[in-house]
């Protein structure tokens, strides 16, 4: 009988088998749930009911379905093949019976991924076909089926009877023992099929692995960078309320090495230098690389007195030392030192106040980043510097609008110069006014996009009402004096939070109001408390509305 092994079982047992079809039914999200009653006696489910019962569990599966005469011609002659003991092998003296019926039963079939299931068809079942062992179990099946089945228990009992091992080792010595003619037969790797059928993971080799590691640490590392300089950094940095030495020591203390680390780190690695364990390390690389007046430097560093010091940084950019690239290495001055070391000059004789000893000039010690595995660490946002340098471009370039100078105000800044003396200096420090027309319009397209007006303001004039309102006060002891503005809430202009809420069901409810009256800054700049200096910005704001 030419049928699936599934569809045999599933006709002849599952229809009929009360625990079956009641397990089916209490399983969630079932469409296609059994609606009769379920009987205690699967003698009381007639043919009719069996019917109904496959095709619902086949009800996704075209190819398994069966025509209702069909299905009550093959039940008898199934329910005989699958229950006598004569036509399974052995004669089920070996429990082959159970074997095939626990594997093709409709538990097994749901648990099926349902490409699997789409394979599977009621007749000529190529899937069932293949496999060997089960299709085997049963007499009526394909003389080929028989004949590989023979052949594969004949190889499995030889290589049993000739080694002693456990299982294990035994299956494991039969898989070797086909690998070789499998691979050779059809030109494929054994390995690698049987990791794609049973979804394995290939073992890796050790430098396989530490390549997998890191190439996922590095994509993780790649992740926390743009998170760590992301967008609108120092926008968010000048509203964090902090200066750039704090920032710069909270980025040193989170991401880098301690001090004391740093320094036990290099003292180990001068240690290991000198005992030959580590290879020291070359700041310069190949001298053949690099172009500049070699005699002309190595004529004026003989005739150099010992006394007078020497800026090899200096030198280097007055020889002119050039790499492979044509450009000026930062290192120039180091890169004179070892060409001058390799022509056999003692270059120990100059700045011998530099060094910690005759010979050693001091080395820096450098905070390193945090390891997060070997050659590679965590990434660190920008410096302090880097991020002062960026703030003034985008000032300059009107990225950052911090609006235009006003009301200029002289201060006297004294400085304690290096020989201790009290320095005292002028500076002309200007306050700062956004422009009222740019914040009207800044209101106004804010408020559009949040669609909060009653009127369409591309075809219709909005009359606001404004705030202003003014503060003083002091800010890291210095006394600083702001004007605020804001729109007042009109019923008449702007929908009310129930409108909103009725016109965007869609969105989450909120405060029109807050919405409509959040605040702008202004003019800002530092002022003293006296009414004559708060009054020098009176002018600039009045000649500001007018315009």
């Amino acid at each position: 009988m030419n049928l699936c092994n599934y569809a045999k079982v599933i006709l002849a047992r599952s229809t009929t088998e009360p625990e079956t079809l009641k397990w089916w039914n209490d399983q969630p999200n079932k469409e296609n749930k059994i609606l009769v009653h379920v009987p205690n006696h699967s003698q009381n489910i007639n043919v009719r009911a069996r019917y109904e019962n496959y095709h619902a569990f086949m009800h996704s599966y075209p190819k398994m379905h069966i025509q209702l005469q069909e299905f009550k011609s093959r039940i008898p002659r199934l329910q005989s093949y699958l229950s006598n003991a004569k036509y399974w092998k052995n004669n089920n003296k070996t429990g082959e019976k159970s074997i095939f019926l626990e594997k093709h039963n409709l538990l097994n079939w749901c648990k099926l991924s349902e490409a699997e299931k789409k394979i599977h068809k009621k007749e000529n079942c190529e899937k069932c076909t293949s496999e060997i062992f089960y299709a085997s179990l049963h007499k009526y099946t394909t003389p080929s089926t028989i004949e590989v089945s023979n052949l594969c228990e004949e190889l499995t009992k030889k290589v049993c009877e000739n080694s002693k091992a456990k299982n294990i080792t035994k299956a494991t010595k039969i898989l070797h023992t086909l690998e070789p003619f499998i691979e050779h037969k059809l030109d494929t790797n054994i390995k690698e099929t049987a990791c794609k059928l049973y979804d394995l993971t290939k073992k890796l080799t050790s430098d396989e692995k530490q390549k997998r590691i890191h190439t996922i640490v590095s994509k993780s590392t790649e992740r926390i960078a743009k998170t760590l300089n992301k967008e609108n950094e120092e926008i968010n940095f000048l509203a964090s309320n902090k200066s750039y030495k704090e920032y710069e020591r909270e980025r040193l203390h989170t991401f880098f090495e301690s001090k004391s680390k740093a320094k036990k780190n290099l003292a180990k690695r001068f240690k290991d230098e000198s005992e030959r364990k580590l290879k020291k390390r070359s700041s310069v690389g190949n001298l053949t690389k690099y172009t500049f007046n070699k005699e002309e430097f190595l004529n004026e560093l003989k005739d150099h007195l010992k006394t007078v010091p020497i800026n090899w940084n200096e030198w280097s950019r007055k020889y002119r030392v050039k790499n492979v690239q044509g450009i000026q290495p930062a290192n120039g001055g180091q890169v004179l030192i070892e060409f001058a070391k390799s022509q056999g000059i003692d270059v120990f004789i100059y700045n011998t106040e530099k060094r910690m000893s005759g010979r050693y000039y001091f080395r820096r010690v450098r905070r390193s980043r945090h390891l997060i595995t070997k050659r590679l660490r965590v990434p660190v946002p920008k410096s302090a510097k880097k991020l002062n340098r960026n703030i003034k471009q985008k000032i300059e370039n009107f990225e950052l609008d911090i609006g235009v100078a006003i009301a200029p105000k002289v201060f006297d800044q004294n400085k304690i110069t290096q020989d201790g003396e009290l320095e005292t200096n002028t500076v002309k420090i200007y306050g700062r006014m956004i422009p009222m027309k740019q914040i009207s319009e800044e209101f106004t397209k804010e408020q559009d996009n949040m669609d909060v007006f009653r009127v369409n303001t591309n075809k219709n004039k909005v009359y606001r009402h404004l705030k202003f309102w003014h503060d003083h006060s002091d800010i890291l002891n210095r006394t600083y004096f702001s004007v605020m503005v804001q729109c007042l809430y009109d019923k008449d202009l702007y929908l009310t939070n129930e409108e909103y809420a009725e016109k965007f069901p869609e969105r989450k409810s909120v405060d029109v109001q807050g919405l409509v009256e959040k605040p702008k800054m202004y003019i800002f700049g530092q002022s003293k408390s006296k009414d004559i200096d708060q009054l020098s910005y009176s002018k600039t704001r009045a000649d500001d509305l007018q315009s």
